[in-house]
């Protein structure tokens, strides 16, 4: 009996040792950890919760990252604030990435994580439209510089649309939603995932979209991007930060709620998330979109070279982007794990 207690005892004394190396070793790696940031592509809405979740379960800690998520305002803005190094990393949609890049700025991307495309025109569907054809005539809501400003021709060339006769409205890209509320504008670009059912919950009146996919116009969405620089100086950063990142990513696929949790804790104040229920809603849409059918079995991010060309050849020819220039001008899985 004697034996057996201080058995117990040293077992006992052996689990408080180990317990109390891993949280010393926790506080060591998130005092000696890098501190990052990551600009995004909008204010924070679904497509965002599996960064908020790898900041939030320790997995960028685990690489030495302390990662922080700052909001943006469309992927041109979150090109040109990753090209200046305010930010070492990016989050931005891959067509816009790629017409930036052809004017000469330093920025690729390094993992693309939305490979089928959301870009839509929404609008309410009492406005009845079928085609980009039924645009003429009215108003849109845009971004200046996003993808959806920058793409949109594209869809207008390939299905007859005269653009002179359609109205855009340049705004901030929060404003986008409250416009065709409001009805100051017919019709808006958006991801159908997210202020599709934003702005049905909030006006509780039925929207439809006309997806850009739909209409000839498929590129690849969005995905993470650096300054060349890094990729020069400081290579061993963005490997780690991919690597947590997939991890994430995978994590987040199977575990839904816990991050969306981890998202709407992290910004609680974010328009996009402020309806019960949507943040989960477009991030299972985004979900669904992680992969093209090409990158079936490979890690979160992981683009085949074949679905970039489609999009340089579509952005060629449609969206004006010159010199063509190949894969690795733009994008490199070099840095995935695995």
């Amino acid at each position: 009996m004697v034996k057996s207690r201080i058995g117990r005892r040293r077992f006992l004394a052996g689990v408080s040792a180990v317990s109390a190396a891993a949280a010393m070793g926790g506080r060591l790696r998130a005092q000696s950890a890098e501190a990052v940031t990551m600009r995004l592509n909008a204010i924070a809405y679904g497509e965002h919760a599996p960064f908020a979740l790898g900041i939030e379960k320790g997995f960028f800690l685990g690489e030495g990252i302390a990662l922080k998520l700052l909001q943006g305002n469309g992927s041109g803005n979150a090109v040109q604030i990753t090209a200046s190094k305010q930010d070492p990393f990016g989050y931005a949609d891959a067509g816009t990435v790629m017409k930036a890049v052809a004017r000469g700025v330093p920025v690729r991307l390094v993992g693309v994580f939305q490979q089928l495309s959301p870009l839509s025109i929404i609008f309410f569907a009492d406005k009845g439209f079928k085609a980009p054809k039924d645009l003429e005539g009215h108003s849109i809501a845009l971004t200046a510089g996003d993808a959806l400003h920058q793409l949109l021709p594209a869809v207008f060339r390939k299905n007859g649309v005269d653009q002179s006769k359609v109205r855009f409205l340049l705004m901030e890209l929060a404003a986008k939603s409250t416009a065709v509320i409001d009805g100051r504008a017919d019709a808006m670009g958006g991801y159908f995932t997210t202020q599709g059912p934003q702005i049905a919950a909030v006006a509780k009146k039925a929207t439809a979209w006309l997806k850009y996919s739909d209409f000839g116009v498929n590129t690849l969405s969005d995905g993470v991007i650096v300054n060349r620089d890094l990729i020069r100086d400081n290579p061993e950063l963005i490997r780690r930060f991919l690597r947590a990142a997939t991890r994430a990513w995978s994590y987040a696929e199977v575990n839904p709620q816990e991050a969306v949790d981890a998202l709407i804790k992290m910004f609680p104040d974010s328009s996009f998330l402020a309806q019960p229920g949507q943040a989960l809603k477009q991030w299972e849409g985004h979900s669904a979109l992680m992969r093209a059918p090409r990158a079936e079995g490979r890690v979160p991010g992981w683009v085949a070279p074949e679905d970039v060309q489609d999009t340089i050849e579509l952005l060629a020819e449609y969206a004006e982007l010159s010199p063509k220039g190949k894969m690795d001008d733009y994008v490199t899985n070099a840095f995935l794990p695995g």
